[in-house]
């Protein structure tokens, strides 16, 4: 993800004399490479935030599964 922090930032450094510039085309140029880079990083950010949701249910579902065999394990071991 660093990369395209990195990408946007010489974008946007590239985009000031641009803008400058009297040519309309090469500002809509600058401004649909920006704007396609930030439909990247928000679909790369989508991509991770599911990805943390399903870790997170993992993790609460393991510990609950460790709550009940280690519940079971201590009957058990009363029962003895």
């Amino acid at each position: 993800h660093d990369g395209f922090v990195e990408e946007l930032q010489s974008l946007r450094r590239s985009s000031v004399p641009v803008t400058h510039a009297s040519s309309a085309e090469v500002l809509d140029l600058v401004v649909e490479e920006g704007n396609g880079k930030v439909h990247k990083t928000r679909d790369s950010l989508e991509t991770l935030r599911l990805r943390l949701r399903d870790l997170r249910y993992f993790a609460v579902g393991f510990l609950v599964v460790s709550i009940l065999l280690a519940g079971l394990m201590l009957a058990y071991r009363r029962e003895l």
